[in-house]
């Protein structure tokens, strides 16, 4: 049985695993496509109920704790539950890096003289860039990639000048 190319051996996330799971499996067997392997699959309800004992663990649930605006979600839907669950789940895991320091020294001091000195801006100066691999890109995903970044708050992509 051949492997959905798309998701192969991915990680894939999902909220109450254990319902989605089943249906999704159904329907891979009558596709003749080989099963959801369950080792690739994280439950961010069963992270969820480890980390909030007896608490409610709804997707809901656990935008209001971790203060993710819901605002425009009105009815379940696969787009907008898959954006949430993806901060969700960032949230889970330890949370959204929303600042990065590379100013401080003090980071460096601890692993030696010899990096203390580094001047980081020179070693990238001189080097050339690589060239471009040919790579097919499909042009509406490309737009659709550029316009969700742009969504992204605090995103260190709009701080980037490529």
């Amino acid at each position: 049985m051949p492997k959905i190319n798309f998701i192969s051996d991915s990680n894939i996330i999902i909220h109450n695993a254990s319902f989605d799971v089943g249906f999704i499996n159904s329907e891979l067997r009558k596709c003749e496509k080989v099963e959801l392997n369950e080792k690739c699959i994280i439950d961010t309800l069963a992270l969820a109920k480890k980390q909030f004992i007896g608490q409610s663990v709804s997707l809901d649930a656990l935008c209001k704790k971790f203060n993710l605006d819901i605002s425009h979600r009105e009815i379940h839907g696969a787009i907008k539950d898959a954006q949430l669950l993806a901060q969700v789940y960032l949230e889970l895991i330890g949370g959204k890096q929303t600042t990065l320091e590379f100013n401080s020294t003090k980071i460096f001091s601890d692993y030696g003289p010899e990096l203390t000195h580094i001047n980081v801006e020179g070693l990238y100066k001189n080097n050339e860039k690589r060239a471009k691999k040919n790579t097919f890109l499909n042009v509406l995903d490309n737009e659709l990639h550029e316009t969700n970044i742009k969504q992204i708050p605090n995103s260190i992509w709009s701080k980037l000048k490529c």
